[in-house]
């Protein structure tokens, strides 16, 4: 007998309501997994621990709603990028020319910036 790929997938994936992967906030991030463990190291995305009641596994998953309302405050400069149909480069150098300086000099997490610095770029 084979493996079924979507009664699988059924019993392992993480519903949105229920939070997202660390991988998966980094790309609806645009920014590297290391990045996504900093900013739940320093508080700004929350991480919980889920178990799936259908096999008694546990899980980290990132809260949809800490994601959310870190994305209504905070913009990566990737995600700024890809706004700007532009290199994160040359964008990060234009940012630094304008004084627009990234939220915090927190180790690894130096390219966010918060929304209000950077909305007329939005």
């Amino acid at each position: 007998m084979g493996v079924i790929p979507h009664e699988v997938r059924d019993l392992t994936t993480i519903s949105a309501d229920l939070g997202y992967s660390r991988a998966g906030v980094a790309a609806m991030l645009r920014m590297k997994t290391e990045v996504v463990k900093r900013l739940i190291d320093v508080g700004l995305l929350h991480e919980k621990l889920i178990r799936f009641s259908n096999h008694g596994r546990t899980s980290h998953v990132v809260s949809a709603q800490s994601v959310k309302t870190f994305e209504a405050e905070f913009i990566s400069l990737g995600k700024l990028a890809q706004h700007q149909n532009r290199m994160p480069g040359p964008l990060a150098m234009q940012l630094r020319a304008a004084k627009t300086l990234p939220h915090k000099d927190v180790h690894g997490v130096g390219n966010i910036y918060r929304r209000c610095d950077v909305s007329k770029m939005l």
